[in-house]
């Protein structure tokens, strides 16, 4: 196996893995979501936290489960987060952060375990397909609002989850109703008119005092208030210059897409999809032919930066360390 530029293999030592599972940290940011088979595993979106390994008993065969969440500095970055998290074998996970996707593989080799983080977004743009392309349409770009939500909805017995590729998480669609849409765009119109309106009174503009004698700015204001706006035509960017990924969970399968949705007119939407295929590895993939396997660092947990944490707890786990390697 070839390693690509996108994917990262680390090892594991022993005292990171069990039989069923391994422990792994990764880092987080102000806002992150990780997703597995089960559901969202930890989620971080201004004062929202969600973190299911400091209910996973499981947690307790591995070292630094006393410290589920530190903060660690690097030099021209700042502050980042790291978690604990308990990864199952041969099942993915899926961590969304700051405008990507990562993809955390593990495959259990005798006492240790390789770990594979491979970047699925951002992604190279020949993998976009063109929506209205794929669905065959040759005289009309754009599908219906019912083309639209169809795409989106969940299917028959599966869980799904909507997050923008910066992170932030949605258990409903978040595609806003077209009269919600149409509102607002009407709304804003006006808002731009007013704004004209009071530049035109506080300053002294020959082109303002034109259109104010002209009544041009009130006629302005009269068509915003009768207009249909169903029958205008826009370029709204519905997921606010983020990609949409879906995320469906079935049983033990994970897959994900990716959309832009743009609003052009009613019942008329734009919309680009991403294939975001996800990897199971085998050992042998991991093992063989790859040129480098990293090592997995100890942390480096500073109580200045860490108020949370006691030097007891650090020692705690460096001796469970410790411990585990005896063995």
């Amino acid at each position: 196996m070839k390693k690509n530029n996108n994917e990262i293999i680390q090892r594991l030592e022993s005292h990171y893995v069990s039989d069923d599972c391994c422990q792994i940290m990764l880092p987080f940011t102000e806002k992150t979501t990780i997703l597995s088979d089960n559901g969202i595993m930890f989620h971080r979106d201004d004062n929202v936290i969600i973190n299911e390994y400091i209910k996973d008993e499981r947690r307790k065969k591995f070292p630094y489960h006393n410290i589920p969440t530190h903060l660690y500095k690097i030099p021209f970055i700042g502050k980042v987060g790291y978690t604990n998290q308990i990864l199952e074998y041969e099942k993915p996970i899926i961590r969304v952060f700051e405008g990507y996707a990562i993809e955390s593989f593990a495959v259990k080799d005798n006492s240790n375990a390789l770990l594979v983080h491979k970047t699925l977004y951002p992604i190279e743009e020949k993998t976009i397909i063109s929506l209205a392309r794929s669905l065959k349409r040759d005289t009309d770009e754009y599908i219906t609002r019912e083309e639209l939500i169809k795409l989106l909805e969940p299917n028959k017995d599966e869980e799904i989850f909507y997050i923008t590729s910066d992170g932030q998480l949605y258990t409903k669609m978040p595609i806003p109703e077209e009269i919600i849409i149409l509102s607002f765009l009407k709304e804003n119109m006006q808002k731009k008119i007013k704004e004209i309106k009071k530049y035109i009174i506080n300053n002294d503009d020959s082109l303002g005092d034109y259109l104010e004698q002209n009544a041009m700015l009130s006629f302005m204001q009269e068509c915003s208030d009768k207009v249909d706006f169903k029958a205008l035509n826009f370029n709204v960017d519905l997921c606010g210059g983020n990609i949409l990924l879906v995320v469906r969970i079935k049983g033990e399968n994970i897959t994900i897409k990716g959309y832009t949705i743009t609003f052009k007119a009613s019942n008329k939407y734009y919309v680009d999809e991403y294939n975001i295929p996800i990897t199971k590895y085998t050992l042998e993939q991991l093992k063989f032919g790859v040129s480098k396997i990293e090592k997995t660092k100890e942390p480096k947990i500073s109580l200045g930066i860490n108020p949370g944490v006691t030097k007891q707890d650090i020692k705690k786990a460096k001796q469970m360390i410790k411990t585990l390697k005896s063995k």
